[in-house]
């Protein structure tokens, strides 16, 4: 059954089955028997199947096993038979050994006719072997060649005499058939004899004798007349050399030899056969008759033949009968071998056969009439069919009175006691007088209980069923224990239908179950009426799922989650909803969107999303790592506008992305429907084939790609560089000295969204500018749905890798910030943990001052918010309604980040109020216009939503670009933000090439498109300008970390030869006051009594930027002077110092430009004072202020007046004992 529940038809070679494919049983009748491992009805070990025909094929009788080849449409043998005696191959297809053919019936190759090499059949050779000098004629025989001739026994011919031409063995004898005549003086007879007057010499050719004699001997001399069929002899009656094929006998020429010779044709002579042999004409080592009183056996002649053997009639012996050792023929026995016993004179058996038993001479003799079995003193054991054995003598055909006949042991058994006829021993047919029969197997004198005496059949009947006692068979008086009365008449085990036991009365009573037909004593039912089935001691109409219809019962299926078990109730025949077959077993369906691998477990199958990656580029991105090799071959790419106008490149981008490079030469103007799609036979993927919409642009070979190359390294190089910056220079302090490049970069990224024609050196540059941007991992990525959001925005932006989607273009960012405040509120949280152990929670405070400075937060802001800005624009162009929770998600942290748009004017608010110094300072450092950040930070929005919100009008974003950038041009022309005149000259000249850049931007626009050469210059001219800001943002950049890092020097150096130990004093009352009298001098608008207030205060600098209190600067210079002296910090030491003539002096000086040489001032006080302050700079003094901070910390820790003391150096020694004085 499918998963539709549908019954399919099984293979054919299976008998049942559990899918198309899996066997269960198997059909002995197609010889085909079950495969454990392959769980396949294979066939049997000598069978084989064409085709998958159901039915197996007995292999060829040759064959012990074998297979059908399709492609050559005929049996072939895999095994054959490994016996020599079978006379055939032991590999390939079985073939007879040469020299034997296959008759088509016998596993057993026939040997062919001596004669042949190899043969079809008896009659027939197929090839002759030609090293035995035979040839194969028009006859299929094999014939001797010519000159030789063919002895009837071997097939290699045997050479002719000499003399013959050709010839031929009659009998014993070789005759010559044809003689050359020609040139040999021979004459054509059986011998091919010399002509008269010539001689044989051994050669063809006969030699003339000399004289003109007739006869002559071997010498040619004239002799006497030689006796008949001699060539040379002594006399008439004494030969020396016959003629060919006459032998020489007794110094005579005979034409055969005696009987018991053997005629040498090579030698013509005679050669006596063995002893006692009368002929040997063949071989005369193998005698063919025996001289008289000698038989002949195996060739030789013996006196008598051996055991097993018996003499002929032509004396020679022959084979006994099998196993008999004397016989005296092949029709009877004389005596057996041993262990075999002769039977009737012509068998030698191993056991003497049925009727009969062996004697002590190995006889068989005939058992007692009708046994065919008995001992060796004739007692029988078994008597023949139909015939029993009574008391072990007699073979009976009726047993007698009392016995019955056992028909296993074919024997007359006893019958029981007291039974005259029996059939067997645990059964009697009629008892003897006055007893009865009970159950045919008892004969009693009284009946038991449950039956009662039958007088006229002489047996004991039974009463009614279950009736304990009874006198007749229709009545019952007492019923057996365990049954109950029915109708006052009948005694049941169990009561009918619709009645159950009551036990206590022993009757039977209604059932009181609705519908049920039979209940037990409890009223329990046990079965239900028709149409109704017993479910849980319920009659049900219906079993419901999971349960067997098995006797109108409900049974539960043991399979698990079976919907039906028809078949079989361990089996399913159908599955639960939500489960599905699976090797015979109801397991769960496997989710959307996943695949069940050959173990049963489901895994998920891959999926792809399409992304538009840049400027005809789109990403092909994979929820899990594939093949890519595998997809590059299987990946299609259509576009139908565009067919055979276009091509497309695949490359690997990352482990889970391919990279789709598209290019056409030819121009579009609207967004194409790209199909990706891949070749998926194995439906390993969700939705294989997807489409994106996207703008294709027309594809301009890179005018120079050594150039693109190099300005997309130097980039690359500048940005790496500038990002690994970012936080080391942020915790330090310092990151004004890299903030200024991540806004140059930030602002050129943004030119990159402007649509006009730019060059692919001018392209790669723009786009490269967004590597200035701190890597870090998208969380929400991992959220359900990501994936699947795309929202559409102008296609000049998307090609830049964005989308509408906030998170999309934020989440990194946001996943930033959100781990970098995780680890701030977890450092606050260890603050409150370690609250008792005071020196870790210091330690602890000291590093989240140190890592979480409240400057670090307005760096980060100053970093994100150009990139939160436009993430926020585009949002508003695409918004769309939420469907996933991460939509839900995106559009809350949207409109947080939407309020983090007036971030400007907050930080306005602070610089305005003062409510936060640290932050007021850290955004107007250096600063004499203290808004100057604040349009910074307005450039950034100003650029996002120009960018973002007008791109149908390229030609008014650029305008309106070259306009604001002219506007703050004049304001640094006007107010020149900065003290330094240095950082006025470097802004104005980024806002002049921004202005200039932009302008040629606009430029472009006005151009003709066949002009390349100009669009080219220009488009150089922008990168050089856009290239020299970042440059000249680089150098200041490695100037400012050159100056930190040689004054950390010189400090260090300075520190290393002198020590300064700084010791806490308490100066809180006083530096109230201070405070106090600091914000009441700020209300004050008289210079003079401003600077009468504030003789013998400690103050800060003055409000104004420019301007500096040379009484705290000088004051810092005592602080850290290198003289060793002890001093109250809480006496009036210091004050008087400040009252001195050198102080009042210093203080004459105090309205000082900040870019006056400063060391004029510590000249005058050196020489005053006699205060050492060399080396000192204006730098020194802003860190003395710092380091007098933090002694003004460290004093309300410790409030000892002499104990806990400053060591400080001075050159004056009246100021040193008035100190030691003040002290004492």
């Amino acid at each position: 059954m499918d998963s539709n529940q549908v019954c399919q038809k099984c293979n054919p070679t299976c008998k049942t089955c559990s899918d198309q494919n899996t066997c269960l049983t198997c059909d002995d009748t197609q010889f085909r028997v079950f495969n454990n491992n392959t769980q396949q009805c294979d066939c049997l070990q000598t069978y084989y199947s064409i085709n998958s025909q159901p039915k197996c094929i007995k292999c060829p009788y040759y064959c012990q096993t074998c297979e059908f080849n399709n492609q050559q449409n005929l049996v072939k043998c895999l095994q054959c038979f490994q016996d020599p005696l079978i006379n055939r191959s032991g590999i390939g297809n079985c073939q007879c050994l040469p020299g034997f053919f296959d008759d088509g019936a016998n596993l057993k190759c026939v040997k062919c006719n001596y004669t042949c090499q190899q043969c079809n059949n008896k009659s027939q050779c197929s090839s002759c072997d030609i090293t035995k000098f035979r040839q194969l004629n028009s006859s299929s025989q094999c014939e001797c060649q010519s000159g030789y001739y063919d002895d009837g026994e071997n097939q290699k011919c045997q050479q002719c005499p000499y003399n013959c031409q050709q010839c031929q063995k009659q009998g014993a004898n070789i005759i010559c058939t044809d003689c050359n005549t020609t040139g040999t003086f021979r004459q054509n007879d059986q011998f091919c004899s010399c002509k008269s007057g010539y001689y044989d010499s051994g050669q063809l050719t006969c030699s003339q004798c000399k004289n003109g004699c007739v006869s002559c001997d071997s010498n040619g001399e004239c002799q006497n007349n030689c006796s008949l069929n001699c060539i040379f002899c002594d006399s008439p009656t004494v030969c020396t050399k016959c003629k060919p094929l006459t032998y020489l006998v007794d110094n005579q020429c005979k034409t055969q030899c005696n009987s018991d010779q053997y005629a040498d044709n090579n030698q013509q002579i005679c050669i006596s056969c063995p002893n006692f042999c009368n002929k040997c004409n063949i071989d005369p080592t193998k005698c063919q008759q025996c001289v008289s009183n000698y038989v002949l056996y195996q060739d030789t002649c013996l006196s008598s033949c051996p055991d097993g053997n018996y003499k002929d009639q032509n004396n020679i012996c022959q084979t006994c009968l099998q196993n008999c050792s004397q016989c005296d023929s092949n029709v009877t026995c004389k005596k057996c071998k041993n262990n075999f016993y002769l039977y009737q004179n012509n068998q030698c058996m191993a056991t003497c056969p049925d009727g009969y038993y062996s004697d002590s001479n190995n006889i068989c003799q005939s058992c007692q009439q009708n046994c065919i079995q008995c001992n060796n003193s004739g007692i029988c054991s078994k008597c023949q069919d139909s015939f029993y054995l009574y008391q072990n003598q007699q073979c009976l055909k009726n047993c007698p009175n009392n016995y019955f006949q056992q028909e296993a042991s074919k024997t007359c058994e006893q019958c029981m006691k007291n039974c005259y006829q029996c059939n067997s021993s645990n059964s009697c047919a009629q008892c003897m007088q006055n007893f009865y029969l009970f159950n045919d197997n008892q004969c009693l004198s009284d009946c038991p209980q449950q039956y009662y005496k039958d007088s006229q059949k002489n047996i004991c009947t039974q009463c009614l069923l279950n009736c304990k006692k009874c006198n007749d068979s229709s009545s019952c008086q007492v019923c057996n224990s365990g049954f109950y009365l029915l109708n006052s008449s009948l005694c049941v085990q169990k009561c009918p239908d619709g009645y159950f036991e009551n036990v206590n009365q022993s009757i039977c009573q209604l059932c009181s179950t609705n519908n049920c037909q039979k209940c037990n004593d409890q009223n329990q039912c046990l079965e239900c009426k028709k149409n109704y089935f017993l479910k849980e001691n319920e009659c049900v109409l219906r079993c419901g799922q999971g349960f067997q219809i098995q006797n109108n019962t409900c049974i539960a299926c043991k399979a698990n989650n079976c919907q039906q078990c028809d078949k079989q109730i361990d089996q399913c025949s159908s599955c639960l909803y939500s489960f599905e077959f699976f090797k015979n077993e109801c397991v769960a369906k496997c989710q959307m969107n996943q695949i069940r691998d050959e173990k049963g477990s489901c895994f998920e199958k891959n999926q792809f999303k399409l992304e538009y990656k840049s400027k005809n580029q789109i990403q092909m991105i994979f929820k899990s790592k594939p093949d890519f090799e595998d997809i590059k071959k299987k990946l299609q790419v259509s576009i139908a506008e565009l067919q055979g106008q276009f091509d497309y490149t695949v490359d690997i981008q990352d482990n889970q992305t391919l990279l789709i490079t598209i290019k056409s030469s030819k121009k579009i103007d609207s967004k194409q429907d790209v199909v990706v799609s891949i070749n998926d036979n194995k439906n390993e993927f969700i939705n294989p084939k997807q489409s994106i919409d996207i703008q294709i642009t027309s594809q301009k070979q890179d005018e120079n790609p050594v150039a693109s190359k190099s300005v997309e390294t130097a980039t690359q190089a500048v940005s790496t560089a500038t990002i690994a910056a970012i936080f080391p220079l942020a915790l330090s302090g310092n990151f004004w000295m890299i903030s200024s490049i991540l806004d140059i970069s930030q602002i050129i990224y943004m030119t990159s969204f402007l649509k006009f024609e730019q060059s692919s050196t001018l392209d790669t540059f723009l786009s490269s500018q967004k590597n200035f941007k701190i890597p870090f991992p998208n969380f929400f990525e991992y959220m359900d749905h990501y994936e699947e959001i795309i929202y559409d925005i102008p296609s000049q932006i998307q090609e830049r890798d964005l989308q509408g989607f906030y998170l999309s273009n934020m989440g990194d960012t946001i996943s930033l910030l959100v781990v970098i405040l995780l680890a701030y509120l977890l450092l606050k949280f260890l603050v409150q943990i370690f609250k008792k152990c005071q020196k870790i929670q210091n330690v602890i405070i000291k590093l989240e001052s140190k890592l979480f400075p409240i400057t670090l937060f307005a760096d980060l802001s100053w970093i994100v918010y150009q990139d939160m800005s436009f993430s926020v624009i585009l949002q508003l162009i695409a918004l769309n309604i939420a469907k996933y929770a991460v939509e839900i998600l995106n559009y809350f942290i949207f409109s947080i980040s939407f309020l983090g748009i007036i971030l400007p004017l907050y930080l306005a608010f602070i610089i305005y109020t003062g409510s936060n110094k640290e932050i007021k300072k850290h955004l107007t450092k250096d600063q004499q216009f203290n808004y100057y950040q604040i349009l910074l930070y307005l450039r950034k929005l100003f650029y996002t939503v120009v960018v973002g919100a007008l791109q149908t009008s390229p030609i008014t974003q650029i305008l309106l670009i070259i306009l604001f950038h002219l506007i703050l041009l004049l304001i640094i022309i006007k107010l020149k933000p900065f003290k330094v005149a240095f950082l006025n000259v470097k802004e104005g000249i980024q806002s002049s090439s921004f202005l200039i850049g932009h302008i040629l931007v606009l430029s472009l626009y006005f151009i003709d498109e066949s002009d390349s050469a100009n669009s080219k210059n220009i488009c150089w001219a922008i990168l050089s300008l856009f290239s020299l800001i970042i440059v000249f943002e680089v150098i200041l950049c490695f100037r400012e970390i050159y100056i930190a890092i040689k004054e950390i020097y010189i400090k260090y150096k300075k520190n290393k030869k002198e020590k300064l130990t700084i010791v806490p004093y308490n100066e809180k009352e006083i530096n109230q006051k201070s405070n106090n009298e600091i914000l009441d001098e700020k209300e004050s608008s008289s210079k003079k009594e401003n600077q009468t207030q504030m003789q013998d205060q400690n103050v800060e600098l003055d409000s104004s930027p420019t301007k500096l209190d040379s009484r705290f600067f000088i004051s810092s210079l005592i602080d850290q002077n290198q003289t060793q002296i002890k001093y109250d910090l809480n006496s009036p030491v210091r004050r008087v110092l400040r009252n001195e003539k050198s102080l009042k002096e210093a203080e004459a000086k105090t309205q000082v430009p900040e870019s006056h040489n400063i060391s004029n001032l510590l000249k005058l006080y050196q020489s005053q004072s006699g205060i050492s302050v060399e080396g000192q700079t204006f730098r020194d003094f802003k860190d003395l202020q710092s380091q007098r901070s933090t002694m003004m910390l460290m004093e309300e820790q410790n409030r000892k007046s002499c104990n806990n003391s400053v060591n400080v150096s001075f050159k004056g020694p009246d100021v040193n004992d008035k100190i030691q004085q003040n002290c004492n």
